[in-house]
């Protein structure tokens, strides 16, 4: 394959200018780019919608516009949606396939002997560890070959807010739960953020990892209360933040000082809203197993250990006796109606997409969007995603040249834009290759650097990074390194095993 310079610099594992100042914020009513693409142009552009450049997606991008490309995208078919009016409708094999399907493909496929359904429609892994083989594969493929490359990058974005993890027991064994998880990010992508509130917390991957799946009502005779780890991470993490922000992203201030945006109080009755939710087909309430339930379903709801009584969530009074469902509703309507989610959402996805150190007025703009796509919805995430893509500090070249601009890219994106651009794809059927000098499972350092060398005496902080949040002075080199290692022995020495 013919590579330009150009396309060789998808194989750059990091932009430059990701340390120093903010850049100048601009106006408020910055216009978006909207001329003809050039080839560096749409090389940079798929570096922040897909998982790598090709010649043929640069070739798309070229021919379609940007915007067009991006319409295109979003109207793409998919295994969630049978729309079909872009100009992309024809999608390959991977793309028509969500992770859960083509997991478990790969599992029948190997192991064609076990026995991975409990009756012909309720898969179960029944703890097999090699399962999270299956899963990262399939998720490789995806990322790899998918035709709908900005919904599996906006869903890997979305997998680095709503974290979940093999490190919690027994995800690591059923690890198709991690194969429905990602299609729940990958089914809201371009939906409604406040639909991917109420998927994720009902996931039984979600309900395992932090810990809401089995929680209980208060009893006084045993001095139990329910957890509050869903409850205190839905608010801090997933949807409003620690403080107030203004819709550019900046802090409100009262006599100085921060304004905190929930209590401890707003924990506790947040709480009692997630008592009552478990996993289906579990073999008693609340077990958590790797031999027992289903976890590619939703979690299902037992009254029997549900709080019925009033709740008051962020000043808002949810009443008495509502169903499971209906209370855990009313608790996220209140919670997306906070004036915090628009500008806290926009910031981490400009930031997973785009660039570390947004300034607040790109943070504002894209924020307006989250609050009205232009016909009064709020959280429609195909506008706020075509809305970061689009605006003048994700198109224009001027910003290249600022300082703090851009972020250093994840080695796992360093990764798969290298193998994008070779067009290497996964060997058909199962084989397991020995290659000197290269680790098939990059491992957790790869996937998530925020945490490198956290305790490390030669640090260095990056401003606001995103990923590198501190970084060792050769983090980059390494990786390059590492990258150059793959390319060099993956070409030149493979052993079959």
């Amino acid at each position: 394959m013919k590579l330009s310079p150009l396309l060789l610099l998808a194989l750059l594992p990091a932009l430059n200018g990701c340390f120093g100042e903010a850049p100048p914020g601009g106006s408020q009513n910055q216009t978006i780019a909207t001329d003809s693409v050039s080839e560096a142009a749409a090389v940079r552009f798929l570096s922040q919608s897909s998982f790598g450049a090709t010649e043929e997606a640069v070739d798309e991008v070229i021919d379609y516009g940007i915007e067009g490309w991006i319409d295109a995208q979003i109207a793409m078919t998919s295994p969630y949606s049978d729309t079909v009016t872009g100009a992309i409708a024809t999608p390959n094999a991977i793309t028509t396939k969500s992770h859960l399907e083509r997991t478990i493909e790969i599992a029948q496929m190997v192991q064609q002997d076990h026995d991975w359904y409990d009756d012909p429609d309720i898969f179960n892994s029944d703890g097999h560890w090699l399962m999270e083989y299956y899963q990262l594969a399939a998720w490789w493929e995806h990322s790899l070959k998918g035709d709908d490359q900005l919904r599996q990058r906006v869903a890997y974005a979305l997998s680095q807010i709503f974290v979940v993890s093999t490190a919690e027991m027994p995800l690591d064994d059923r690890a198709e739960s991690l194969a429905n998880y990602y299609d729940i990010l990958a089914e809201h992508a371009f939906g409604n953020f406040r639909d991917l509130m109420g998927a994720v917390s009902r996931s039984a991957t979600m309900g395992i990892y932090l810990s809401h799946q089995g929680n209980e009502k208060e009893n006084p005779a045993t001095q139990t209360r329910p957890d509050e780890n869903f409850a205190r991470e839905l608010m801090q993490l997933f949807t409003i933040g620690l403080y107030e922000l203004n819709v550019d992203g900046t802090p409100r201030l009262s006599s100085g000082n921060l304004i905190p945006t929930y209590s401890q109080e707003d924990i506790v009755e947040l709480a009692k809203v997630m008592t009552g939710w478990d996993l289906q087909l579990n073999s008693y309430y609340g077990r958590n197993s790797a031999n027992s339930g289903d976890y590619t379903l939703p979690m299902e709801f037992t009254d029997a250990y549900h709080e019925y009584s009033a709740k008051t969530v962020l000043g808002e009074t949810i009443p008495a006796n509502l169903s499971g469902s209906d209370d855990l509703d009313a608790a996220l309507d209140i919670i997306f109606a906070h004036a915090n989610v628009a500008p806290f959402i926009s910031r981490q996805l400009i930031q997973r997409l785009v660039t570390s150190n947004p300034s607040s007025a790109y943070i504002g703009r894209v924020a307006a969007v989250f609050n009205d796509n232009g016909s009064g919805v709020k959280g429609d995430l195909g506008a706020v995603v075509k809305a970061i893509l689009m605006d003048d500090e994700a198109r224009s070249a001027s910003y290249i040249s600022q300082p703090s601009f851009g972020k250093p890219r994840e080695p796992v994106l360093a990764f798969s834009a290298m193998l994008r651009l070779l067009d290497i794809s996964p060997l058909d059927g199962w084989s397991g290759y020995d290659e000197n000098g290269v680790q098939p499972n990059f491992g957790s350092r790869y996937f998530f650097g925020s945490m490198f060398w956290a305790s490390s005496p030669s640090k260095r902080q990056i401003l606001n990074a995103t990923v590198y949040a501190y970084g060792a002075p050769t983090v980059l080199r390494s990786l390059r390194n590492h990258l150059f290692a793959a390319l060099h022995n993956s070409l030149t020495d493979s052993t079959p095993t």
